[in-house]
């Protein structure tokens, strides 16, 4: 499992080159993890993995 603040590229035409670097948190403000961890923060490894 990859933690949040991983920087991934994505597409981005107003970019001059083409692309921009956003987080998963960015990605996914959505992720269903969150609802399960133990303080409502993106799980720990040890947490999916339990």
């Amino acid at each position: 499992m990859l933690p949040p603040d991983v920087e991934v590229a994505v597409a981005d035409a107003d970019s001059p080159s083409g692309w921009s670097a956003r987080t998963l948190r960015e990605l996914n403000p959505f992720y269903w993890g969150t609802r399960f961890s133990a303080d409502g923060g993106w799980p720990s490894i040890a947490e999916h993995l339990a």
